[in-house]
């Protein structure tokens, strides 16, 4: 049950007497959904996930403060299978305290949004789905939706910031991975015997750093110091950007794959972390897996994930790296088939 400051009702069922449809799961009214959103004391932990297809016909009609959910192909076949982490939806989902809401465009078996509740409700996640088409929603409450440009791609985006005016339900990214910090053991982890991933904590960690050998590190923040700067052992590259959509990560893969190359050729380890270890540190070294195993990028982020279950690189990252795979493909005369666009990506039922 989506529980708020108080109580509120789920119904059971789905309103449709359609034998596609499924009857055993729980979903949200409209007007439950407006009590919790118009709430100051709502559940924190709650996320509304928009699940609908760009080609939906209400597409422009949104929820305000709801993420939209765009996969790129390596993670949707992933959810088709029931393989994808939780935390390649969204890092608000690195606990399952999370409440959950999902906008569907279909609610059959095989849809998108169906699976996406399947492996939640698999997790114990509170899930539910939200009973009216988004263009009822707007007719009867018209102060929780929006109309958006349907190619605003910030707003396609599984952005880690809320909206202003829902600041109060859904918290920061930064506030969310205090907790996960916590777990000391989590980071660093190895990807191979020369390369770490971490995070802001392992970044700062120094004897973390002299345990496995770190001297070369890798800042892929725009807000976080070197730590260790003034120390001559330490080497950094800083990399200065955002985990938003207006960030080209991608300039600058060459020159990180060259400083970890260098790292190697001298013996040390190094260390490659962003805030939270799960999106832009995650970029650069699946980029770096990718040009130096000559893998895929599906190989490659299977090989990410059996190290750290944690990784959820967003949409534009993910884009970004399907373009990298593409020229290495073609610079190095490959036969292997590169993993589909995600720069295409729509939801469908069909599996890639």
């Amino acid at each position: 049950m989506i529980d708020g400051s108080k109580e509120i009702p789920i119904n059971h069922y789905l309103p449709s007497s359609s034998s596609d449809q499924l009857p055993d799961r729980s979903v949200i009214s409209a007007e439950c959904l407006a009590e919790l959103l118009r709430s100051r004391s709502a559940d924190k932990k709650l996320l509304i996930l928009d699940c609908r297809a760009k080609t939906c016909i209400d597409y422009s009609l949104i929820i305000r403060g709801s993420k939209r959910l765009r996969l790129p192909s390596v993670l949707q076949r992933r959810l088709q299978s029931g393989t994808l982490t939780v935390t390649s939806l969204s890092p608000q989902l690195s606990t399952n305290e999370c409440k959950v809401i999902l906008v569907p465009d279909s609610m059959t078996s095989n849809s998108i949004a169906s699976k996406v509740y399947d492996i939640l409700a698999k997790k114990d996640y509170s899930v539910a789905f939200l009973a009216e088409t988004m263009a009822e929603i707007a007719q009867t409450h018209p102060d929780i939706t929006d109309e958006v440009d349907s190619n605003d791609e910030n707003l396609m985006n599984l952005s880690r910031e809320p909206l202003p005016d829902t600041s109060f339900i859904l918290p920061s990214f930064a506030a969310q991975n205090r907790d996960r910090r916590k777990d000391t053991d989590l980071f660093p982890v190895q990807i191979l015997p020369y390369l770490y991933l971490g995070n802001a904590d392992t970044a700062s960690n120094r004897q973390k750093l002299d345990a496995h050998g770190i001297r070369f590190i890798v800042n892929v923040t725009s807000n976080l110091a070197n730590t260790f700067e003034e120390d001559s052992r330490f080497h950094y590259l800083k990399i200065a950007v955002d985990d938003t959509c207006s960030h080209n990560l991608a300039a600058h893969f060459d020159e990180a794959i060259q400083f970890i190359d260098e790292a190697r050729a001298k013996g040390s380890a190094v260390l490659v972390h962003c805030l939270a270890g799960i999106s832009r540190s995650v970029t650069i070294c699946l980029a770096y897996l990718m040009h130096t195993m000559h893998s895929s990028l599906e190989d490659a982020f299977d090989l990410l994930l059996k190290r750290n279950g944690m990784i959820a690189p967003n949409f534009h990252f993910m884009g970004q790296l399907t373009d990298f795979e593409r020229q290495l493909f073609s610079a190095n005369g490959a036969t292997q088939e590169p993993s589909s666009s995600c720069s295409n990506t729509s939801f469908s039922s069909s599996s890639e």
